[in-house]
């Protein structure tokens, strides 16, 4: 056989090898959690674009099936039951967020925070209507949960915002700005639904230093987080020009400082595939900053704070991965969310909700 055809078929059987591994995954991806490039092809993907609202929401009025998860939706596109007009003395509560809220690591809507938060709510306050809107949104960064309030919750006529706002915004810190080409041949970028690139960046994670210091690793301390404070007192400032109380919840992890180096590295290792700019200690350092910065925020604000950072126990038990809750998990955040809104009366803010109340307690 010649050099040239021996060449050619060592790339044809690369190239099969490649198509067959990529479609092995996409039908695992497609059992296991109802998404893949099929979707696509028949038109019957996860999350659509609303151009009304300029907002991505999940496909509405759909039960998205796959082995991993069950993920049904409104009219509206959230994970959330279908909503009425706003009845005599209905507490509505809006849990806005990303993929923390929405529930990546939870099968059944039943078991997601809001449901949970929901249930806790109503042996707290026996007799009162109560009803928990999940608007969390896989991938939304702050901007995209201030235009969900604005243009899908707020007309909701919500009584309480719980705020968690996930840590999408830090990637950004790790993707420089591209500069424009202005001459040469084209950049060729490949397919953003392939799952073989994905799976081969996501295992080999553990060859990135877990050590400070890594040269092109950014130090926490030396980042410019002005315009990520802009964002979070926009969103501030939106909910208390709509008059509606706000509870800011601080972001947990499953890899807490006081862990172990070598389980902190096993319970890290999404975190620091989403955010490679960062080793380990950096990414304590920049998850610190940002919390802190959406606490000391939301008290200038005159809005309440759980520290879920502070107080949440990190695990496995209580994570699917880096930062987003298991099963239990979701249970455990939501009793807190329910703990501190009782303790802090947060419901019963007016004299009209309170008097609802006290009339379905008489009842």
């Amino acid at each position: 056989m010649s050099t040239n055809k021996k060449v050619f078929c060592s790339i044809l059987w690369t190239l099969s090898a490649l198509v067959i591994v990529e479609l092995l995954l996409q039908v695992r991806s497609h059992i296991r959690y109802g998404t893949s490039v099929f979707n696509l092809l028949s038109k019957q993907t996860t999350y659509e674009f609303d151009e009304s609202l300029g907002l991505k929401l999940l496909r509405s009025n759909s039960i998205i099936k796959g082995s991993q998860a069950i993920i049904e939706t409104n009219s509206l596109g959230l994970r959330s039951p279908e909503l009425q007009d706003k009845s005599q003395g209905e507490i509505r509560i809006a849990v806005i967020g990303a993929s923390s809220v929405m529930g990546t690591y939870t099968r059944n809507n039943e078991d997601i925070i809001s449901y949970r938060l929901e249930d806790y709510l109503e042996s707290a306050y026996p007799g009162v209507g109560i009803n928990v809107i999940n608007a969390g949104i896989a991938g939304y960064g702050l901007g995209d949960q201030r235009q969900m309030f604005e243009r899908i919750i707020q007309p909701m006529k919500p009584d309480l915002i719980i705020w968690y706002s996930g840590f999408n915004d830090i990637s950004g810190y790790c993707h420089k700005p591209s500069l424009k080409v202005t001459s040469g041949l084209p950049q060729i970028k490949l397919p953003s639904w392939l799952l073989s690139i994905e799976l081969v960046t996501k295992n080999t994670v553990w060859l990135r230093t877990v050590k400070a210091g890594k040269q092109g690793m950014l130090d926490p301390a030396l980042l410019d987080v002005g315009a990520y404070l802009v964002r979070v007192n926009q969103f501030l400032d939106t909910v208390r020009d709509a008059h509606i109380p706000l509870m800011m919840v601080t972001n947990a992890r499953a890899f807490r400082e006081d862990m172990p180096v070598h389980e902190q590295i096993s319970l890290s290792e999404t975190a620091r595939y989403y955010n490679h700019c960062f080793d380990l200690d950096g990414l304590h350092g920049v998850y610190n900053i940002h919390n802190d910065l959406l606490a000391k925020s939301a008290i200038e604000y005159g809005n309440s704070v759980l520290r879920l950072d502070q107080i949440m126990p990190g695990s496995s038990k209580y994570f699917g991965d880096a930062t987003h809750f298991s099963v239990v998990g979701s249970d455990y955040v939501a009793r807190l969310f329910s703990e501190h809104i009782f303790s802090q009366d947060l419901l019963f803010n007016d004299r009209d909700n309170q008097t609802a109340a006290e009339g379905s307690l008489e009842q």
